[in-house]
Parts: structure tokens; C-alpha cells; sequence
């Protein structure tokens, strides 16, 4: 059983435009059932239905909106049948009913209960319908944009009669009704003045009267029913009398006025038509079909205004019934637009996607036709690294300021000169009638200098990003390579393979919470005439029995070596060293250096170089075992803890060096008593500069 909803369409107040022939429903995916509205001419009738049978053999017929009980997919066909012709339509749409998803009693609850049991709201001028701010609607057909929820009104003398679609959103479901705008100015019912004789398009006159005859101005008197041309340009006099002319006859007369003008003007962005001519002449609005009303039927004006909804748009040609002391005298035509809807933010076109780039971005803004844009850009911001997420309370804060017409020429974002930038641009669209759109927003990042590394990955076509992080050694050496300075970031391990692997650029090292580093038995890391920085890394050499391994973790030459938070273990199968430094600079800070070996053992060796260490636990474990080796190096320790467990060994071995030793604690573990053997062993070059607070355990 079909639903009908009682909407009475009081065509005497305005006007209904047939641009959209199916006001609903449309394609789409929407979570309430939709009704059929539909705009039908005065000799049109409509029969549809939403099974596969043939409207016209076996559907409802139309009578007016009406509910269409059906959901999941639904194909919905209409067939629009005049005596000459039959309009077919067909639209898809699908119904996923879900439960009201705010509050109950809330103003949005109440709301979305509102449409899904009414589905046409009606408005008229003295009357609104409100749209909770929790909820975006979007009026109109095709892509409009969504606004956020507010009151619906119009002008209280809107004379507009029309079907209004509407999308309401939370920003996962939609629900889609039909808003029905009445026009409830009623204007005057004045009395028809009866005449014998009718006007049709102004300027073509036809007496209809019996037993009459007539004249127009001073013509000759007439008894033809033939139409003839009437000038109105100028007031003509219209007489009639008694067909048996005799002097004294009483002669009627009607005066028809110069055919007036209609005047648009704009009031508080409504269309307002005013008639300019004679004061005896008053209007109504008609819809197409009925461009030649014989009789004043509905109520008239001299002033029509068309109003609508913020958020939406109308135009057209409006037909106008005109009518002097209610006989009709003709059509007249005014086209109008009365736009309320903002323009669709503008969108940008780069020549990079996402919110990562490694290369300068060329950037577009695009806008609808007509609409102009405005914007403004903040940056290019530095960046210490590439770690900010596009959600970061950081993008978030930096604003865009100062908005300047775009003048549709590229704009250049460049990359930083030092560090990773970031830049926002934000930009508006103001379309001719002054609407203007909701700002949207472009954000990259421009960083040639920071990359992310996941060796568990395995993209086809990895770029360093962090959606696309390099998963190979290689493709870490090729990008330092091409650099002054890459930073990369480690997800998850990174593993050097066999033999020795030369860094000889810029390089810094930042692990995640599990981030590993790990050398396989047969390999090393030369870091040569650069800089290399390890953050928040395990780093391990592996041994297994059966198997050789280089006597070198980290070598260094001409280079400078920094580690914080780091944990290195090292496991040898005969001899090892974790550090060999030459002519270089070692600092390590919060971290430990592990060394495992059967034979000679030691955590850093250092030549012509100098090393710092704070905070860092140092263990030797081996036959012969040395924490610290230095020869005409520098040494600064301070707050940490030192230990060697051999058979002999020793803390410290220094030869021509300069020392700092502050807070430190030396333990020695011994499988054999060596009272013999001291923590620090120097020569008589070597020059203690500071040793205080240091605490010898085992010596």
C-alpha cells in the first residue's frame, strides 16, 4: 500500500519550476527511505514502481509525494505520460537503515526522528525549519557544498512555490528529505471586470460579445469577431454597445493601458519584480503551462518576491500573467538569480601527493567557473625533523594569514636550505554574487633530508616516506650519497651485510621504541671524512659457533661519531674491537658498550681522536679485556660505570694522552688474583688533567 503525504500546492502563490523533472529521489547511499516527488505540468499524469515490472502496465499512479517503502537496492521507474507523449526515468538509489545515532531528546535526534517519519518539511515565509549545528546539509542537486546546521528562512513576502532537496550528514551517514517551499503572501482577489472581449499576447484583440458591436479609439464601429492588431505602445479606448445603433445608445468603455515593463530589482539578496506601468494593472506568477490564463483565478500583485534558503541557489526565466482590473492582458518574462549558496571550497593540484615531498612542489588552486579565490600561505617553516605527523597539534597551530587574490600562476613551495619546511596554504572562493566558500587547506612537508627506514617492508616503490619507508641498505647509500645531510628514521631494523660498508656523508640515526641495527659476523660500518649520529638504537654484532667475524663494528676515519641512548653488544669469535677511531671524535651519552670475545677484547680504541662519555656503562668481556685503549687522544668520562671480566685487563690504557675522569666506577672481575694490575695504566706522556670521585672495585 502506497503512503501519501497531504502537500497541497497552492500554485496561486508562485511559481514552480520544472528544471528538475525527478525531485526525488537521486542516486546515492542514504540511511532513510526516500519519497517520490516529482514536477508534473496540468496535463501531464505519472505512474512508477520499484519492481521490475513496466510502469504503465502495473504501477501506482502519481498523485503526489508519496513514501517508497522499500530498502538495501532499489531501482525506481516513472513513466510521465501526456496524450502525445511518455518521459521514461529509472533511478537506483540504496537505503541502509540504521538507528538515530545521537541522544535521545537531543536536537539532533529529534530532528533525523522528524524526517525519517515525514520526509517532505514545510516552510513558507513566516514559518523556518531548523538544522541542528551538529549536523552539515547540503540543498540542491548534484555536488554542492555541505554547511554547517543553522535556521532555514526565507522572506515572509516570498511568493516562491518550490521542491527543495536536502542532505543532512553527521560525516558518516546521510539522510536525504524533501524541503517544500510555500509562497503564503497572498497578495489582492480583486473582482474580473467582464468584458466582451479577450487580449491574448498583448497585442491581439478579439471581440467576443453578442449582440454588440464595437470600436477601438475613434475606428469605425464593428460587429467582426476577427482578431486584429492592437498597438501598446499607447492607452487605447475600447467601446461597445447595442448592436441597433441609435443616437443615446449607452456606449461602454475599457481603457488598455501602454503594455507595461517588469522591473527586477535586489533587497536583502531577494528578487523583487515590481510592475512598471499603469497602477490598474497587477501580476501572479504561472508555471509554464499556464502562460495564458483567461481569467484571474489566484491572487495578484504589484510587487512578487522570490526568495531562498542560505545555502541555496535559484534562477531562471519567470513568467509573469498580467492582468488590468482583472482581465488579461498577457504574459511578460524576467530572468533572475537569486544565489545563496556558497561556491565549493577550492582544490588544489600539485605535482606531489600527500603530505610528503623530497623535491620543490609546483602547486595550483582551482575553483568553480567564475569564482574568484583568495589565499594565503604560512612558511616555509623549519623543521628539526620529518617525524610531524599531517595531524600534529603543530600543523594544526600554524595559521595562514593575510589572503591575497590568486591570479592563477603557479606557486612554488621550495625546499629548505638546511632542514626539512613546512608549509600551509589555505584559500577561499568568492563567487559572483559574494558567497563565499568554506577555506581549504594544502599541507607539506618539503624534506630532502629525512627518511624512514623499515626493513619488514616490502613496497615495490619505496621512497623513504613514512607510508613508503626504504627497506634496503642500498637504498640508504644511495640517498645519503646524494646528500649533505640525511636523517633517517628506523622503524624497525636495519641490517648490514657481510663485508665493509663506507658512509662517507652526513648521516643521523633516530630508532623508534624497538628500532635495531644489527651487523651480520663478517661485516663493519667505515664512517670517513663526515659525521654520523645514532639516537635511540640497539645495536648488535651477531656471532654464531662455525662462523668468522670481523675484529671491527664501527671505524672511524676523519669523522665525528655521536651516540645517545644507545645499547651496543658486541659478540667476536676471536679478537674484536667495537670502536676503532682515527683522527676522529667519539661522544656517547645514556648508553652501554657490551664486548664479547674469547681473545683480546676491547670497547674503543682511540688514535689522535677524542672521546667523551657520559653516563654509559662500558663491559669487557674476555681473556684480555680493555674498556678504554687511547693513544694521543683525549678522553673526558664522567658518571660512569666501567667493568672488565678477564683473566687480565684493565679499565683505562692510556699512551700520550690527555685524561677526565669525574664520578666513574671501575670494577674489575678476574678469574685469577691480579692485585698487580691497576684500573688505569698510563705512560709518562699521558697527563691526568681530573680524577675525583672515581671508586676502584676489584683492583
Amino acid at each position: 500500500m502506497k503512503k501519501l503525504f497531504l502537500i497541497f500546492c497552492f500554485f496561486s502563490f508562485g511559481f514552480l519550476s520544472f528544471a528538475q523533472r525527478v525531485v526525488s529521489p537521486v542516486e546515492g547511499v542514504f540511511s532513510n527511505r526516500q519519497c517520490l516527488v516529482l514536477n508534473l505540468g496540468i496535463d501531464e499524469e505519472a505512474f512508477y514502481t520499484y519492481g521490475e515490472t513496466d510502469p504503465l502496465e502495473s504501477g501506482f499512479a502519481y498523485d503526489g509525494p508519496v513514501e517508497i517503502e522499500a530498502d538495501n537496492r532499489v531501482s525506481l521507474k516513472i513513466a510521465v505520460v501526456t496524450e502525445k507523449s511518455v518521459e521514461n526515468y529509472e533511478v537506483k538509489y540504496t537505503v541502509l537503515p540504521s538507528e538515530n545515532p545521537f541522544e535521545a531528546g537531543s536536537s539532533e535526534f529529534n530532528f533525523i526522528e522528524e524526517i525519517n517519519s515525514k520526509k517532505i518539511l514545510v516552510c513558507t515565509g513566516t514559518s523556518s525549519i531548523e538544522i541542528p549545528e551538529k549536523l552539515k546539509f547540503s540543498l540542491g542537486f548534484g555536488e554542492k557544498p555541505f554547511i554547517n546546521g543553522t535556521s532555514l528562512s526565507v522572506s515572509p513576502e516570498n511568493t516562491l512555490f518550490r521542491y527543495i532537496p536536502c542532505v543532512v550528514t553527521d560525516g558518516k551517514n546521510q539522510w536525504r528529505f524533501v524541503i517544500n517551499l510555500k509562497g503564503d503572501y497572498a497578495g489582492a482577489f480583486a473582482k474580473n471586470t467582464e468584458v466582451p472581449f479577450e487580449i491574448s499576447d498583448w497585442y491581439t484583440f478579439k471581440f467576443t460579445g453578442k449582440n454588440l458591436i464595437w470600436c477601438i479609439d475613434d475606428g469605425f464601429w464593428s460587429a467582426s469577431t476577427e482578431p486584429v492588431f492592437v498597438d501598446r505602445k499607447t492607452a487605447h479606448i475600447v467601446k461597445w454597445q447595442n448592436v441597433a445603433y441609435a443616437e443615446g445608445n449607452f456606449v461602454e468603455t475599457f481603457i488598455l493601458p501602454p503594455k507595461p515593463k517588469i522591473n527586477l530589482t535586489y533587497v536583502e539578496r531577494c528578487a523583487v519584480f515590481n510592475l512598471d506601468g499603469d497602477s490598474r494593472y497587477k501580476m501572479s506568477a504561472v508555471t509554464p503551462e499556464e502562460k495564458n490564463p483567461r481569467k484571474q483565478n489566484s491572487g495578484v500583485f504589484t510587487k512578487l518576491v522570490f526568495d531562498a534558503f542560505e545555502g541555496d541557489s535559484i534562477s531562471g526565466d519567470a513568467d509573469f500573467a498580467v492582468f488590468c482590473d482583472g482581465v488579461y492582458q498577457g504574459c511578460l518574462t524576467k530572468s533572475y538569480e537569486v544565489d545563496k549558496q556558497p561556491p565549493l571550497p577550492p582544490v588544489y593540484v600539485s605535482n606531489e601527493e600527500g603530505f610528503y615531498s623530497r623535491t620543490d612542489v609546483d602547486l595550483k588552486i582551482q575553483a568553480e567557473d567564475g569564482a574568484e579565490v583568495f589565499y594565503a600561505m604560512a612558511g616555509p617553516v623549519e623543521l628539526d625533523d620529518g617525524t610531524y605527523s599531517e595531524n600534529s597539534d603543530f600543523v594544526k597551530n600554524v595559521m595562514a594569514v593575510n589572503f591575497k587574490p590568486y591570479d592563477s600562476s603557479e606557486i612554488k613551495l621550495l625546499a629548505g636550505k638546511k632542514s626539512a619546511v613546512f608549509y600551509k596554504v589555505e584559500s577561499y572562493a568568492v563567487d559572483k554574487a559574494g558567497n563565499k566558500s568554506d577555506i581549504a587547506e594544502y599541507k607539506i612537508i618539503i624534506d630532502e633530508y629525512n627518511y624512514f627506514i623499515d626493513f619488514g617492508t616490502a613496497y615495490e616503490n619505496p621512497d623513504g616516506s613514512r607510508s613508503r619507508p626504504f627497506n634496503t641498505l642500498q637504498q640508504i647509500l644511495d640517498v645519503a650519497a646524494n646528500y649533505d645531510f640525511t636523517h633517517f628514521f628506523v622503524i624497525g631494523t636495519i641490517v648490514f651485510d657481510k663485508g665493509c660498508t663506507e658512509l662517507t656523508s652526513n648521516c643521523a640515526f633516530t630508532g623508534s621504541t624497538k628500532a635495531k641495527i644489527i651487523f651480520e659476523p663478517e661485516s663493519s660500518l667505515l664512517v670517513k671524512n663526515c659525521s654520523l649520529e645514532v639516537n635511540n638504537c640497539y645495536i648488535e654484532k651477531i656471532y654464531l659457533e662455525d662462523q668468522k667475524s670481523d675484529s671491527r663494528m664501527f671505524v672511524a676515519e676523519n669523522a665525528a661519531l655521536t651516540f645517545n641512548d644507545c645499547d651496543i653488544f658486541a659478540r667476536f669469535s676471536e679478537d674484536g674491537t667495537v670502536f676503532n677511531s682515527e683522527n676522529s671524535a667519539l661522544k656517547i651519552s645514556n648508553g652501554g658498550i657490551t664486548v664479547q670475545t674469547p681473545g683480546y677484547g676491547c670497547g674503543i680504541f682511540a688514535a689522535l681522536s677524542m672521546f667523551s662519555a657520559l653516563d654509559t656503562k662500558f663491559s669487557t668481556i674476555s681473556e684480555t679485556a680493555v674498556n678504554l685503549s687511547l693513544s694521543e687522544s683525549s678522553l673526558e668520562l664522567r658518571n660512569s660505570v666501567c667493568k672488565v671480566s678477564c683473566v687480565r685487563g684493565r679499565i683505562i690504557e692510556s699512551t700520550n694522552s690527555n685524561l677526565k675522569m669525574t664520578g666513574n666506577s671501575f670494577d674489575g672481575d678476574f678469574t685469577e688474583n691480579k692485585k698487580s694490575i691497576k684500573a688505569l695504566w698510563k705512560d709518562d706522556k699521558s697527563l691526568i688533567i681530573e680524577n675525583s670521585d672515581n671508586i676502584e672495585i676489584g683492583f
